[in-house]
C-alpha cells in the first residue's frame, strides 16, 4: 500500500512540475585529420536569443538569408571561443 502511496505522490509532482529542455554536445578527435570535432545540439529559441544581443530585430526564420545567419553565427563563436 505504501508502494501505491509513494507512485501517486511521485505523479502528483510530476504533473505539477515544469518542462525543461537540454542541449547536448559531443566533442571528438579525427585522428586521421588530426582535429577536434564538435557537434551541439541545441534549440532553436536559445540561438536566437544570444544572436538577438548584436540585432534585436533578428529573426532566424525561414525565409530569412542563410548567408546572414551564418555570419552571425560564425562571430559570435569566433567571440566567445578562443582557439590557438
Amino acid at each position: 500500500m505504501l508502494k501505491i502511496w509513494v507512485a501517486l505522490l511521485f505523479l502528483f509532482f510530476l504533473e505539477g512540475s515544469h518542462k525543461f529542455y537540454v542541449s547536448t554536445s559531443l566533442i571528438e578527435y579525427k585522428e586521421e585529420e588530426k582535429s577536434l570535432q564538435i557537434t551541439s545540439q541545441i534549440f532553436i529559441d536559445d540561438l536566437e536569443l544570444v544572436l538577438k544581443k548584436n540585432d534585436s530585430s533578428f529573426l532566424l526564420a525561414p525565409d530569412n538569408r542563410k548567408e546572414i545567419i551564418y555570419s552571425l553565427v560564425n562571430q559570435y563563436f569566433e567571440d566567445k571561443i578562443n582557439m590557438q
